[in-house]
């Protein structure tokens, strides 16, 4: 089901999700992060639970969602989450006759301030679990009081995640607000260190390595992939006013000749600026080499997990 991590600071946002699809077959190549820019917000949705339908990622489904949608909101953006997400679970029962949990996680700044969506069908933002539901719920998040960060785990990792090593990680970010890279790699660390406590106890929902994004209020950011990783994703949607930017990528590197599906990018960075009251987008890619074409099938989806009420 995988593995996210959000970290909430007053001036940036950490958030880290891994690769794993578990079903037939079993790869590490899900892209469960979308960024997101508007004109009130940036920021970005991951996900835990279905990882694909009809030959289509979830990422893939949520650009979709998003285009063409306009200028949203957060609180938009949320509902739209809440809307598709059901009828996500809902297509997927009809599939697998099971009722799969599934968890959205929208963060941004809006407004200059650092916040935090969760619209899933079994669990809160305040880490609370609850029996798996066929709607989702939207339940939203600060920075706590008296805080200067704030760490939120969702998904079926989240398990092997301590609370003491969500608060040494929420200390870390807050003191090392200028040293975004020591973050992103403890967070690899702790992406990996969960994969391997899981593994032990005969489970395989969690990939070793993962993906990070970690961007400041003023819209600029960083995506990294941890290099060591055999498997990584070769899509990542980016949505901006409605317009679902991969998608023109795509089309612009196959006009000069390179195939989209052989590149492997490792680690990229983007920023929003508005000049004269437009807010253009930047978008810079690094790091790409020759990658094989991933699979692809009918219907897939990141392992469920039964949960009960606390």
């Amino acid at each position: 089901m995988t593995l996210n991590i959000t970290v909430l600071t007053a001036d940036l946002i950490y958030q880290s999700a891994d690769f794993r699809i578990t079903g037939k077959p079993t790869h590490n190549r899900s892209p469960n992060i979308v960024t997101l820019t508007y004109s009130s917000f940036t920021g970005f949705v991951t996900y835990a639970g279905i990882g694909s339908l009809w030959y289509k990622a979830t990422s893939q489904l949520i650009a979709k969602w998003l285009t063409g949608a306009g200028d949203l909101s957060m609180a938009d953006v949320a509902s739209v989450l809440q809307s598709k997400g059901a009828e996500l679970v809902a297509e997927a029962r009809r599939s697998t006759g099971r009722l799969e949990c599934m968890t959205f996680v929208l963060a941004g700044f809006e407004g200059g301030k650092p916040g935090v969506y969760v619209i899933s069908n079994f669990e809160t933002a305040s880490g609370e679990r609850y029996a798996t539901e066929r709607s989702l719920k939207i339940t939203y998040r600060r920075i706590g009081q008296n805080r200067k960060a704030t760490t939120i785990v969702t998904g079926s990792g989240a398990d092997y995640v301590s609370t003491a090593g969500r608060r040494a990680l929420a200390y870390a970010a807050a003191r090392s607000s200028y040293d975004s890279g020591r973050i992103r790699q403890r967070l690899e660390r702790i992406h990996l260190a969960a994969e391997e406590g899981e593994r032990k106890k005969g489970k395989s929902t969690i990939s070793p390595h993962c993906m990070v994004v970690s961007f400041r209020s003023d819209g600029s950011g960083v995506l990294r992939l941890d290099p060591a990783a055999p498997e990584i994703p070769q899509e990542f949607p980016h949505v901006a006013f409605g317009q679902n930017l991969a998608e023109l990528l795509s089309g612009a590197m196959r006009s000069l000749g390179i195939d989209p599906a052989k590149a492997r990018i490792v680690q990229g960075a983007y920023a929003s600026v508005i000049p004269g009251g437009n807010r253009k987008l930047r978008s810079h890619l690094a790091g790409s080499r020759s990658h094989r074409r991933s699979l692809s099938r009918d219907f897939s989806l990141e392992s469920s997990r039964q949960t009960t009420p606390h």
